[in-house]
């Protein structure tokens, strides 16, 4: 028999008594959940889950990497449903030493302070009502100001940020920071971070951009530029390349660091592209925690660079992708050039065996793992009929390493 110590700690400013937890253990081999732990408990005062397994069998760490620890936190008011907040996925393996869970990123529940006037970090301001400014800084040339269909209208964005401020909540679907039919899939995937750590300075962002044209967070500063009044907004049809709220931030962080080309549409392309000395800029401006630069320079990943990559995922880090969205996305096998950006959130594992891709793992195998891209959080498999059979050699192939960080503090 092993025994295995499963938790994490809490990190909250939610009365202690409001707050609710379950933890499951998933055989993904069998594709069950297996009969320990499923009821909801409460959080201790100690603001730190933990629980022990004692396993019917004497797994070895190998075996354990063909379940996962799943840890949910919920929010329960008086005679009210208990309410999703956060959850942690991660292998059993990894609680294999006892006191691993300390090491785990806390489950955060945050809350603005109410009428005490006070924010605190990670919590969107007490209103996200934007002022009116004096001029209109986005302006598009087909639906300008005071237009019915003008996609930069104050009510517009606002209902856009109260819905995307609400995605952010949530641990998978729709309705994140999308690139739709633009090259802008870096400042996504940045936007998607700054979403997820710190929503309070993702929605500073947008009402800075919308009022001023320039928004200054952390040590980083956006200006709209030429952003401002972006041309080719609507294809021939009249429908957006990309919503108002995406264009104000993702198109106003790449024009803001573009040097040589003018960044005023979402039909640019070069113009769009952020290399990896871009996104860590981005991220150590905005105060990421123990960020380390994994992107390779010389060509693909390795095996090895990929299973150290997965050991910082397992650590709860997150992992920045690069890699080559037509050879994993649209099925294509040239040409392979680092032209996308995904964000994980979970390691990436094997379909046969369901363990952890190391430095071991066989290259015929077929992965997957969940990601951000294209404003959706979901698993591989799910992205399209060509990711239902992606072997760890063409994942491999597609990637350029990663860049990974705690999170953005």
């Amino acid at each position: 028999m092993k025994t295995f110590h499963l938790g994490c700690r809490i990190d909250t400013n939610i009365p202690i008594s409001e707050l609710m937890y379950k933890i499951q253990l998933y055989d993904m081999v069998k594709k069950s959940y297996m009969p320990y732990f499923n009821s909801m408990q409460p959080v201790p005062n100690s603001k730190e889950i933990y629980v022990v397994f004692n396993s019917p069998t004497d797994l070895s760490k190998e075996q354990a990497e063909k379940y996962q620890v799943q840890i949910y936190l919920y929010r329960s008011r008086q005679a009210s449903t208990p309410i999703f907040i956060e959850d942690s996925i991660y292998p059993l393996s990894y609680f294999y030493e006892a006191d691993n869970y300390k090491n785990l990123k806390p489950l955060r529940a945050m809350e603005s302070q109410g009428d005490t006037g006070e924010n605190q970090p990670g919590n969107p301001p007490n209103t996200d009502i934007l002022n009116i400014s004096r001029k209109q800084i986005f302006v598009t040339p087909e639906y300008p100001a005071g237009h019915q269909n003008d996609p930069f209208k104050k009510d517009r964005i606002e209902q856009e940020l109260r819905d995307r401020l609400a995605a952010g909540r949530q641990s998978q679907g729709e309705g994140y920071p999308n690139q739709n039919r633009s090259s802008l899939c870096g400042p996504a995937a940045y936007f998607y971070c700054l979403l997820k750590d710190r929503p309070d300075l993702y929605q500073i962002a947008v009402k800075q951009l919308w009022e001023t044209g320039k928004a200054n967070f952390a040590n980083l500063e956006i200006k709209a530029g030429d952003a401002a009044q972006p041309k080719n907004f609507f294809d021939e049809v009249g429908d957006q390349r990309i919503s108002g709220l995406d264009w104000i931030t993702l198109g106003s962080l790449r024009d803001s660091e573009n040097l040589i080309w003018d960044y005023d549409s979402p039909t640019k392309e070069m113009a769009a592209i952020t290399t990896h000395w871009d996104m860590e800029k981005w991220l150590k401006k905005s105060d990421a925690k123990n960020l380390h630069n994994l992107v390779t320079i010389r060509g693909s990943s390795t095996l090895k660079e990929m299973a150290e990559i997965n050991k910082y995922a397992i650590q709860g880090y997150r992992v920045v992708q690069l890699m080559s969205s037509p050879n994993i996305f649209a099925g294509a096998t040239t040409p392979n050039f680092k032209a996308h950006w995904i964000v994980w959130e979970s390691p990436l594992h094997s379909q046969q065996t369901g363990g952890i891709i190391d430095q071991y793992s066989r290259l015929t195998d077929t992965v997957d793992l969940k990601l951000f891209t294209w404003g959706k959080v979901k698993n591989l498999i799910e992205h399209s009929e060509y990711t239902k059979e992606i072997t760890l050699k063409k994942f491999l192939n597609a990637s350029f390493g990663a860049i990974v960080f705690e999170a953005i503090t």
